[in-house]
């Protein structure tokens, strides 16, 4: 992840850096205005359908940057790429709404759909992918002495 420009504001960008069938090594996976910052209640975070929507206006934007509860939507499809043995925090110090990019096996038919970026601490984080795909990832910071950044430098 990288801050950089994006139509004069400040974004933070994801970078894929493995790549995968459907999106490659080298394209923004994702981007959020620092902007953006945006403050729900349990009921709105529960509604996959008005997550959706917060791409289309200003009235959610929050300059609030107190902590906030968190919780993932309660509908049976939503799929969480987790570790079942780690908990997810029940509050976050930051969530932000922007865009993700999918595409089809070869990336081919890419698209950008809503995408919140959900910050637990400054070492982790959530990216909830929303529209058809409606499932949540988890990532934490690797340190520069980790082995397995170690073995790509």
């Amino acid at each position: 992840m990288r801050i950089e420009e994006v139509s004069g504001k400040p974004h933070i960008v994801g970078l894929k850096i493995k790549g995968d069938p459907n999106v490659p090594a080298g394209v923004n996976s994702f981007q959020f205005g620092l902007h953006s910052n945006i403050r729900l209640n349990s009921t709105q975070q529960n509604d996959i359908a008005y997550l959706e929507s917060l791409q289309h206006g200003p009235q959610w934007l929050s300059q609030d940057h107190q902590p906030q509860p968190f919780s993932l939507p309660d509908a049976a499809t939503f799929l969480l790429r987790v570790d079942p043995d780690a908990p997810l925090p029940t509050s976050c110090i930051g969530r932000m709404v922007g865009s993700a990019t999918i595409a089809e096996d070869g990336y081919r038919n890419p698209q950008s759909i809503v995408a919140h970026l959900v910050i637990f601490s400054p070492e982790k984080f959530l990216i909830m992918f929303l529209g058809p795909l409606d499932v949540a990832s988890v990532f934490e910071k690797v340190s520069d002495t980790d082995r397995f950044t170690s073995f790509y430098r």
